[in-house]
């Protein structure tokens, strides 16, 4: 509401100056007492408020919903200011594609961050994860935590290889624990390990000290 009054208030500001500077002071004493004329019109203001989380919104949607209990007649008089919410999670699958920028693919995301399944089914089937740029890896990763990473210089990000690289380091690092765990039992030599990890044996027993 606070938003869109502004909006419309620059706009007065702005043709009463255009006026004063033209010095056009209008039809009659109205107008110039006002600053603005009678024909002059205002260009419609649309404020959209987003909600960067893959949750429903379950908050109030207009000034009706938080106002006290008041008689019907009363609300007659006072104007309902609603929000135009946009949420990932009232989006439908079908309606990310409607989109003209990146931001339906990085909705997307977020509505799919918290389910693995379908998080992957999403980047299966939409390519616009093929191609995403530094800032909208930014959005994604400060909204979900996802932390996928972008390298230095690098400006167009493939997200479905960043993650999959993500899983496999993760992997590589779970099977790297779990033969440092084993050798330290003493059912595993040192030797088996590293051909098993695919480095040297003396890599393997780096590895090994840095865990003491």
């Amino acid at each position: 509401m606070l938003y869109d009054a502004l909006s419309y208030s620059k706009q007065i500001d702005e043709l009463s100056r255009k006026h004063i500077e033209d010095k056009d002071y209008g039809a009659g004493a109205a107008d110039f007492l006002s600053g603005i004329h009678k024909g002059d019109r205002l260009r419609p203001v649309v404020t959209l408020v987003m909600y960067w989380t893959p949750e429903a919104w379950d908050g109030p949607m207009s000034i009706y919903q938080m106002l006290e209990d008041c008689d019907a007649k009363l609300l007659e008089v006072i104007p309902d200011y609603r929000i135009n919410l946009l949420t990932p999670h009232g989006i439908s699958d079908a309606d990310f594609g409607k989109f003209r920028t990146k931001l339906g693919a990085a909705l997307q995301f977020i509505k799919a961050s918290k389910d693995k399944d379908k998080l992957n089914s999403a980047l299966e089937s939409n390519p616009e994860f093929q191609h995403f740029d530094r800032q909208t890896v930014g959005l994604i990763n400060a909204v979900t935590n996802s932390r996928i990473q972008v390298k230095d210089g690098e400006e167009e990000i493939n997200v479905c290889t960043a993650i999959n690289d993500m899983k496999k380091e993760s992997f590589d690092a779970g099977k790297m624990d779990t033969l440092i765990a084993l050798v330290k039992r003493g059912l595993l030599s040192v030797q088996n390990a590293s051909e098993t990890a695919g480095i040297s044996t003396m890599e393997f027993q780096k590895l090994l000290n840095d865990k003491k």
